[in-house]
């Protein structure tokens, strides 16, 4: 009868069943080194009984097919980059042809080259060319193939590379969010693969000792990017039109006003959700802008300010700023869990109020002494009281007063519609 080689039914590296001669093919693929022809298990020459079991056996039997790997890299619908797996391909396979396969697989999964991590930072796909970067980190301290011929040098100057890009994106979110989106989510994908490296290695008790590279703290070169778009956005003050009758002062609180709003309003419905929630980003962003608008409302404060500009800048401090911005449909609810506080210190808008009213009483006193002067010198000429829609007036101070005051309301009344 025939010599059979007994067929590998358990996937493309089976075990050989039956006999006892029969040795692990798995273990023959640790090494290499050795031809696919040599790793072959040789079987002694199986019985009559068992031939004619096996043929029984093979009659409603379809061999497995075998895999073949497809690669597919792309930004899931969580955030997290993922790869396709395997398809099934269909068709009868010899065994020493499973065996090509298997170990033509085996040698695709190593370490990725610099170059390749480079490609793929060239081609803007960040979030992968992270997790590269990370698996090659590893394999300096592993002693892989890749390891071995890259240094610790190389992988801290990609990490240059990959930190200036990841963040010249994030510092640009507000404008991106809108105009490339796809290109933030892979800054931000980067960044939440590195925040997750980092959380995993502060997990382990104690930390690797031979990975003195983390924590690299992106989190926190976040935070200090996002710091430095708000204040670059708050200080341009060239973004907002020019309103007429408006001073430097009064223009530039109209500029930090519309601008923090619109911000916020951008980060609520496009960029917080492109986030994990621990990142907190409607906070973080809208912190970074109160704080701004606070330092620059209180430097104005302390300044020497004209009257205008005086009652323009309380009337931000307790109009505008927590009713006409802050209680926007939009940003309401978000606002209301931040609990940002009033633009100036409770004492310093106190002081400042007290310097107006006192500017705005001597102002007052000094029309009315005025309009006195002006009816005493004309009841000692004899003159007729003045005449208003043909009667004499005999409370033409007190009409004299409410003008003054509505004109001082008019000339300093500015409300901020543009916002």
């Amino acid at each position: 009868m025939m010599k059979m080689l007994p067929f590998f039914q358990n996937g493309p590296i089976g075990i050989c069943n039956g006999s006892e001669g029969c040795i692990d093919a798995n273990r023959q693929l640790e090494n290499p080194s050795t031809s696919v022809a040599k790793q072959i298990p040789a079987c002694p020459e199986p019985s009559g009984d068992e031939i004619w079991s096996r043929d029984q056996e093979k009659m409603g039997e379809r061999p497995e097919g075998a895999y073949r790997a497809s690669r597919a890299s792309s930004i899931a619908s969580n955030g997290s980059c993922t790869s396709a797996g395997d398809s099934p391909e269909k068709g009868k396979k010899g065994i020493k042809e499973i065996f090509t396969n298997a170990f033509k697989k085996i040698k695709k999964i190593k370490t990725p080259s610099v170059k390749k991590i480079m490609d793929l930072l060239e081609e803007q796909k960040l979030c992968e060319a992270t997790q590269h970067l990370i698996v090659l980190q590893k394999s300096l301290s592993s002693k892989s193939e890749e390891g071995l011929n890259t240094s610790q040098q190389d992988v801290e100057s990609i990490y240059e590379v990959l930190n200036y890009k990841v963040f010249s994106i994030l510092k640009d979110s507000i404008l991106l969010a809108k105009t490339n989106p796809e290109l933030l989510q892979q800054a931000v994908e980067a960044l939440k693969e590195q925040e997750k490296e980092d959380q995993n290695y502060m997990s382990e008790n104690p930390p690797d000792p031979n990975m003195p590279f983390r924590p690299r703290k992106w989190k926190e070169l976040w935070m200090a990017t996002v710091k430095e778009s708000v204040e670059t956005r708050m200080k341009d003050t060239s973004r907002t039109p020019r309103t007429e009758n408006l001073s430097a002062v009064g223009q530039n609180l109209l500029h930090m006003g519309k601008t923090m709003k619109e911000d916020l309003i951008v980060v609520v419905k496009y960029i917080k959700q492109l986030y994990p929630p621990e990142f907190n980003v409607f906070s973080i962003y809208a912190e970074f802008y109160h704080n701004y608008f606070a330092s620059q409302t209180k430097k104005n404060a302390e300044s020497h300010l004209e009257d205008k500009d005086v009652y323009l800048l309380l009337s931000w401090v307790h109009n505008f700023y927590p009713k006409d911005m802050r209680k926007d449909h939009v940003l309401a609810e978000e606002l209301e869990k931040v609990k940002l506080g009033s633009l100036l210190p409770s004492s310093l808008s106190k002081e400042l109020e007290k310097k107006y009213l006192d500017r705005e009483e001597a102002t007052i006193k000094n029309l009315l002494s005025r309009c006195l002067d002006k009816e005493i010198q004309r009841w000692k000429e004899e003159e007729e009281p003045e005449k208003f829609n043909g009667h004499f007036q005999s409370e033409l101070l007190g009409i004299f007063v409410i003008q003054v005051i509505q004109m001082c309301i008019r000339n300093k009344q500015f409300h901020p519609a543009h916002i």
